[in-house]
């Protein structure tokens, strides 16, 4: 088997001839197709990788900062425009026109094994810079942007060994915009001119069917409501039409039944008689004259009580 050369590891230390020619590639290349996007790029040698950064020419509304600021407008200014922004790291293996890609990503804050444009994990000082500064020194609507950066793609590190060995050649960067093969370009004014697909209505289930058809005639037969239904496309049995009638008198049953009020006309209960005495009241007075020794002696016994309440 062949040997692989990782694009993520190892490299061979950048010596002073490689290092000079490296950086006047870069800064050609920048002046000639960047030479307004930034103020100034750095360039720096580190082992066996080339890092690059660009100085950017801060952007800041008329209105920045508040006045409660803790710095004032040109001290924040100034502080930007020595404030660097990262673009792309580069990894040497002895080919000055191989180097491997790594992008800067701003949301890990690290340097991120790329492809380049070229679909390659290794290309040119020229081809790295071209997709770094597609993204972070053109604008939103720049050409040279969207084509670049749109083919530039972090690979997975588990991916690494099978994309090594897979060294796909598409077209080269000499001229922009680059497009994948195979990739279908829709224009901005048809996509402007599409409207938005409605969303799907629900659909009706036999279910519902049955109980509209029960709530619009609730004293119909089920047969009836049946031969109703099919005529309207639905294939419903009598039974199925009884069933859930049954199953919606059970639902209203279960609610709950109904206070019942009394009616504010009904007749008042009737009166009753003072000398009516209850069965309570005899068996109290049973009880009593049990307790003196029969009903002689009870009267007698009532008879002197009455003295004494008079």
């Amino acid at each position: 088997m062949p040997w692989v050369r990782n694009p993520d590891a190892g490299g061979v230390k950048i010596n002073d001839a490689v290092q000079y020619r490296t950086k006047k590639r870069i800064l050609t290349h920048a002046e000639q197709f960047f030479r307004d996007k930034y103020n100034r790029l750095e360039i720096r040698f580190r082992g066996q990788f080339c890092y690059v950064d660009a100085i950017i020419e801060p952007t800041v509304p008329q209105d920045w900062p508040p006045p409660d600021w803790r710095e004032s407008r040109e001290a924040y200014i100034a502080r930007l425009r020595n404030t660097p922004t990262h673009l792309f790291r580069l990894r040497y293996f002895g080919d000055e026109n191989g180097w491997a890609f790594a992008f800067y990503a701003y949301s890990s804050e690290g340097y991120e094994l790329s492809v380049l444009p070229t679909g390659d994990f290794f290309g040119t000082p020229e081809e790295a810079f071209d997709a770094a500064a597609a993204c972070y020194l053109t604008s939103v609507l720049d050409e040279r942007k969207v084509t670049a950066f749109a083919n530039a793609a972090t690979v997975p590190m588990n991916r690494l060994s099978t994309a090594s060995t897979e060294r796909l050649r598409l077209p080269s960067k000499s001229t922009f915009p680059y497009q994948a093969p195979g990739a279908r370009t829709v224009p901005r004014k048809k996509l402007e001119a599409e409207p938005a697909p409605e969303a799907e209505q629900p659909k009706a289930t036999k279910a519902q069917a049955i109980r509209d058809a029960l709530a619009a005639d609730p004293k119909g037969m089920p047969k009836d409501i049946a031969e109703k239904l099919s005529a309207e496309g639905w294939n419903v049995r009598a039974q199925e039409v009884s069933q859930a009638k049954f199953l919606l008198k059970a639902k209203t049953k279960k609610g709950g039944r109904k206070a019942v009020t009394k009616p504010a006309d009904a007749a008042p209960a009737a009166a009753v008689p003072a000398d009516l005495v209850s069965v309570a009241a005899l068996q109290k007075a049973k009880k009593l004259i049990q307790e003196l020794g029969g009903v002689a002696e009870a009267k007698q016994a009532l008879a002197a009580l009455s003295q004494l309440l008079d």
